[in-house]
């Protein structure tokens, strides 16, 4: 700790660390004042530990909250060693915080259904989202209740709603604007109209799901894909992994890079699709990181590679090794974009996108 700082409050001094970290991220700023209460309160924890290992008392005069006892001057010279130590620490944990925290996340890392009626919850709520309820009669404002979807349900988004939802075994759903779908059972949506998008986990694994359209259905085997039904034409996109798509008159098999265009006579045609296509990027504007105490940096960057349909390449070993062994904390609400940028700029990496890949380097 600086002497311009010494005699700062404790929220004064975890102000001086944040604010001395340098160019801020794209976070909000209900992003940063939720980041700054999270590093604010592992701080006033790792002091009461600190504290009650010393002797010391509770002081609400001082901004730590804690009083001194006497000791002799070189136990003093001895404590603000370990502090100044403590605060270079802390200032680097205040600068991956400030630069991280925000909505990923809204959801938790895994759904626990509360009972078999249960489809899914709410992760991310964009704009205009009703749900239809059948024993309901009016309809339920999405953004107030984010309560627990059920069987049977309808959601729709306006033209300004988007909504990203985690369903029974964490199994990902995306809905585009526009949009109209059933959750008719464990195993099956109903899309009506829109745009959806699923992802099954980068395992691969996760449980089957069938999407139902007017132009036949849709089950994946493992992967991450997009199903548009606009106009009597279904669009099916396979980013990863591959898909199954059977209809009245024809049955395709869509691989990862592929798009099936399948007109209302039943006709399928294949075309290229490449997995970073810009066409992906509402898909990637609706992602955010599950919730946890903290992150390894080398796990974060994964996520976004794939958020970004990108593969992850590190410049060197050193880099590679460096990042594995670092952690953030406050991560959640980040998208991918977001999240990259508060990587770099806390971890001093430099991460560019060329071509299909994002490669890191010092």
């Amino acid at each position: 700790m600086t002497a311009d700082n010494k005699n700062l409050s404790g929220d004064e001094q975890i102000g001086e660390l944040i604010s001395s970290a340098g160019p801020g991220s794209t976070a909000s700023p209900e992003v940063k004042q939720r980041i700054y209460a999270a590093v604010h309160a592992r701080w006033q924890s790792e002091l009461a530990g600190k504290h009650a290992e010393s002797g010391d008392e509770p002081d609400s005069q001082t901004g730590t909250g804690f009083r001194r006892h006497r000791r002799g001057e070189g136990h003093r010279r001895r404590r603000a060693m370990h502090t100044a130590g403590r605060f270079r620490a802390l200032g680097i944990a205040a600068t991956v915080a400030l630069a991280a925290i925000s909505v990923y996340w809204l959801e938790s890392s895994q759904i626990e259904p509360a009972s078999d009626g249960e489809a899914g919850r709410f992760a991310l709520i964009e704009g205009g989202v009703e749900l239809l309820r059948p024993d309901v009669p009016d309809p339920l404002l999405a953004a107030e209740t984010a309560g627990p979807i059920r069987f049977g349900d309808r959601l729709l988004t306006g033209a300004d709603g988007r909504v990203a939802l985690r369903l029974q075994d964490n199994l990902l759903l995306r809905v585009n604007l526009d949009s109209e779908l059933i959750f008719s059972s464990p195993d099956e949506i109903e899309l009506v109209a829109g745009t959806i998008y699923i992802d099954t986990g980068d395992s691969g694994a996760g449980r089957s799901l069938r999407v139902q359209t007017e132009l036949g259905q849709i089950e994946h085997l493992g992967t991450q894909y997009e199903v548009r039904l606009a106009d009597s034409a279904l669009r099916v996109r396979v980013r990863e992994g591959s898909i199954a798509y059977n209809g009245a008159s024809t049955t395709q098999i869509g691989e990862a890079g592929e798009q099936i265009d399948i007109d209302s006579d039943g006709l399928a045609a294949h075309s290229d699709v490449a997995p970073n296509d810009p066409d992906w990027q509402w898909v990637s504007a609706l992602a955010t990181l599950p919730q946890a105490d903290e992150y390894r940096i080398s796990d974060v960057l994964a996520w976004v590679a794939r958020e970004l349909g990108l593969q992850l390449d590190f410049a060197s070993f050193v880099v590679e090794q460096r990042v594995a062994n670092q952690t953030l904390v406050g991560l959640e609400g980040l998208n991918p974009n977001e999240t990259l940028d508060v990587v770099q700029r806390t971890a001093d990496i430099v991460a560019e996108i060329s071509g299909e890949t994002l490669l890191v380097r010092d």
